[in-house]
């Protein structure tokens, strides 16, 4: 089968790249797309749609849907990369593929290069980048804060009390102590800091 020289190079190249076994790229791409999309549902589930929160923490509850968003954004994206390269990464259609990539720069007087989808496969940095950043996400002084915020919030419901016909005192709804509030506001955001760290690699595997 591989007869010529340039045929040769192009199997050693593409085997190199992951041709013979599930790329790496591919396999940090789906580890990243998993932990972001659980770490997504975790911070939905904090998010509770029974508690009108008030507005000492909206600021905070809205950085944790944006961040949910990020999440989301981010297990798409993986996901798509993965499925991607998933789809192109077997030997023989890498080969073909190789070679008519050769003989069309060729054709048309242009420098021969590495097949892009070839270059993508072999290269495990990027996903690699973000499965670390993803994975350096913890949830639980976030989970601990909002967990405890939502307690405090559900134990009233503003009801009358008192007895007799009319006689009756709305009950005023749970207030959040300063502690609590603190507590929110810096895990908050320590795990924006970390979260931020995704950006990067999120640009890179999106241009590559």
């Amino acid at each position: 089968m591989l007869e010529k020289d340039y045929q040769l190079s192009a199997y050693k190249k593409l085997a190199a790249a992951g041709g013979m076994k599930t790329p790496g790229a591919i396999t940090s791409a789906r580890n990243s797309a998993n932990t972001a999309k659980l770490l997504a549902e975790e911070l939905t589930g904090l998010i509770l749609d029974t508690i009108v929160y008030p507005d000492t923490i909206t600021s905070y509850v809205s950085t944790i849907r944006t961040t949910t968003t990020g999440l989301t954004n981010i297990g798409e994206l993986a996901t798509k990369h993965a499925d991607l390269l998933a789809g192109y990464a077997d030997l023989s259609m890498l080969l073909q593929l190789d070679i008519g990539w050769d003989v069309y720069c060729r054709a048309n007087e242009r420098e021969v290069s590495e097949l892009p989808i070839s270059i993508a496969i072999g290269d495990v940095t990027i996903t690699k980048s973000l499965e670390d950043a993803v994975n350096a996400l913890n949830t639980s002084s976030l989970v601990a804060a909002m967990r405890e915020i939502n307690q405090t919030l559900n134990t009233g419901s503003g009801s009358s009390s008192g007895s007799g016909s009319g006689g009756g005192t709305a009950t005023p709804p749970p207030a959040l102590t300063e502690e609590q509030i603190e507590s929110l506001k810096v895990a908050t955001e320590q795990f924006g800091v970390v979260f931020n760290q995704t950006t990067a690699p999120t640009t890179a595997l999106q241009q590559q």
